[in-house]
């Protein structure tokens, strides 16, 4: 894992949400200096005076140059990245920093792969995902190849209810964006869009759910770039039978859409993982199958992935600072398999 010692300048935390308190904390703790940002400009100076940092102040549809100013780059933990995402990495390209979020949505990764040529000429890295998603979808995946042992045809990947009662604003947003979004997947390579109740599908006994639902995140896009395997599709478990969920589907995807639209940036300064949310359980379930029928099932079990965003934000941009990283990336072509910084790399069971 990287040292610190090569970090000379300070990374910009965009967000004053859960996730970027965590994020704040976690650079403190492993000594990586970080300036806050953020455009409620009460909610950033009570942050930055908890936390003895310098702070910025900035809505993001204005000139940001201000904001980039002797920084090595952005870590933005401010969602829904749909709509914080675009303007920063434009920023950072123009200012020739680096950009890190822990976006898990599908547009999102697809505008930082679109960048990457022009990233690369500027000498800027461009790491989206970084946070329990993609990092932690990678990782299961990956062991299942080399489990495996040869490059699969296919991959299915399955993220479970989280059980959690209480979500930040920036999550819940994020939440409604993918489940109105279309469903994305990969077929033989290529991006394939899927609407309405076709994105609704029985799940196998292995899914130990009874409905999933085709979701656009940012796995699929990151798993099919550090694996190359051509045929990939994300899901949702739902606990509801397949029968009722197609029938009810119209109507949430129509509330979450709602949702999206008119509540499209809520920060929530100082709200923090719930005890009872941290406790080890499994996040993600995987299958892969080979061009010959050959398949392998696992499960990665892991503790806060709000905690986990946050490690893994602060370790890449470590490792970014430490490092000449030039493009796009996904996290685990920066992280790879090892646990960031002191954190407890989660968990993998093979199923089969």
């Amino acid at each position: 894992m990287s040292s610190i010692q090569n970090v000379q300048q300070s990374w910009l935390v965009y967000g004053t949400g859960a996730l970027a308190v965590l994020g704040l904390e976690q650079a403190k703790s492993v000594g990586l200096p970080v300036i806050l940002a953020g455009r409620n400009s009460s909610r950033v100076v009570e942050l930055a005076g908890t936390m003895d940092i310098d702070y910025r102040v900035s809505e993001l549809n204005g000139d940001l140059r201000p904001l980039m100013d002797g920084i090595a780059g952005v870590i933005n933990l401010a969602g829904p990245y749909v709509k914080t995402a675009r303007p920063l990495m434009d920023a950072c390209l123009n200012s020739g920093v680096h950009y890190v979020d822990a976006s898990n949505e599908f547009q999102v990764h697809k505008t930082a792969w679109s960048l990457s040529d022009h990233a690369r000429s500027r000498g800027v890295a461009m790491v989206t995902g970084a946070g329990m998603g993609t990092w932690f979808s990678e990782l299961l995946v990956n062991e299942l190849v080399r489990s495996l042992g040869r490059t699969p045809d296919s991959a299915t990947l399955l993220t479970l209810p989280s059980g959690a009662r209480l979500k930040s604003a920036g999550v819940a947003a994020s939440h409604n964006v993918v489940l109105s979004s279309p469903g994305i997947s990969f077929q033989a390579g290529r991006e394939h869009s899927v609407r309405g109740v076709a994105r609704i599908r029985e799940l196998p006994v292995w899914g130990g759910h009874p409905s999933g639902v085709i979701i656009a995140t940012g796995d699929a896009m990151a798993l099919y770039r550090s694996s190359n395997i051509p045929n990939i599709t994300t899901m949702a478990a739902i606990d509801m039978d397949t029968a009722l969920l197609k029938e009810a589907f119209p109507s949430l995807a129509a509330k979450a859409n709602q949702a999206a639209v008119y509540r499209p940036i809520i920060e929530s300064p100082g709200l923090k993982p719930i005890p009872e949310f941290d406790r080890v359980r499994v996040k993600l379930m995987a299958e892969v199958v080979s061009s010959d029928g050959r398949s392998l099932r696992g499960r990665l079990l892991a503790g806060s992935g709000t905690v986990a965003a946050a490690e893994v934000a602060v370790a890449t941009a470590l490792l970014v600072s430490d490092r000449e990283f030039a493009g796009t990336y996904t996290a685990f072509q920066i992280l790879g398999e090892y646990p960031p910084l002191h954190m407890t790399r989660p968990s993998i069971e093979l199923l089969d």
